[in-house]
């Protein structure tokens, strides 16, 4: 498979999973797609206080989520089928301490995830085979506000594929990447305790590095970007997963970049 049929598609997962880095955080929400939101009993106004959690070292969690790629894809021009790819990620608290942030010592937690995201059946130009993307995580959170500090993702993504069907799969590692985020301040995700129509607003410097090898395509360069980042409470009702407790008394939060569109959101139990 040559160079230029992988290249931008490829690129067009860089950049999403280099984007996904920035909403890794590990506190009690799901990822959803928007749909499954509707007919779901909601409350748009709560007097309901939520206040920051506390975690310990050996917390776990699991999610079942997608990288929604399709318009990544729209934009590279490449042709292929792919849209989205699923998966899970499994995160656990692995360490308690303190650290120097923004010349303040800070108490923080590490937070440590492994996540596996598919998608079979991939036709990219004239080849059909199965995409895989490997990520392990690392990030930094402050204690008192579950704020974003630092975030490292390691990525490895391989496609397979049949050149004849009755022909062994042949396996392309397309790229080994390592991407960190570090921001200052901290990224406030959630602003406790919460509370449905609340809105807050963070700007924010953030330092993103790439290192790692690929025959496919060339390793982003290094960015610092500014940015104003806006939250708001939507809601508060079931998110449509079904965890213990959470069935109604979930908090939709959404999120709204400089010029005030929607970036993204989630939900927290």
């Amino acid at each position: 498979m040559s160079a230029l049929r992988l290249n931008g598609l490829i690129l067009s997962f860089l950049l999403i999973l280099s984007v996904q880095t920035a909403f890794l955080g590990t506190s009690d929400f799901e990822l959803l797609n928007q749909n499954e939101t509707e007919g779901k009993e909601v409350s748009q106004r709560s007097s309901t206080l939520i206040d920051v959690p506390n975690w310990r070292i050996g917390d776990q969690w699991n999610y079942n989520g997608y990288l929604d790629v399709r318009d990544f894809i729209a934009d590279s021009g490449v042709s292929t089928n792919v849209q989205t790819l699923s998966g899970t990620l499994d995160s656990h608290v692995t360490d308690i301490y303190t650290m120097e942030v923004d010349n303040v010592s800070t108490l923080v937690y590490k937070v440590e995830s492994q996540g596996d995201y598919a998608a079979n059946g991939v036709t990219l130009t004239t080849y059909t085979g199965d995409l895989e993307i490997g990520m392990d995580t690392v990030e930094i959170i402050r204690a008192s506000d579950l704020a974003s500090i630092r975030q490292e993702a390691t990525i490895d993504i391989d496609f397979g594929y049949r050149p004849i069907w009755f022909l062994p799969e042949i396996t392309i590692n397309v790229a080994d990447l390592v991407v960190t985020n570090e921001y200052s301040p901290a990224l406030e995700n959630y602003d406790f305790p919460l509370l449905v129509g609340e809105t807050w607003q963070t700007t924010y410097t953030v330092d993103t590095t790439y290192t790692g090898s690929s025959d496919y395509v060339t390793i982003p360069s290094d960015t610092s970007n500014s940015s104003s980042t806006s939250w708001e409470v939507m809601s508060r009702g079931s998110s449509g997963v079904a965890y213990s407790g959470c069935n109604g008394n979930s908090y939709n939060i959404t999120t709204y970049n400089s010029n005030g569109e929607e970036t993204g959101y989630r939900w927290y139990c």
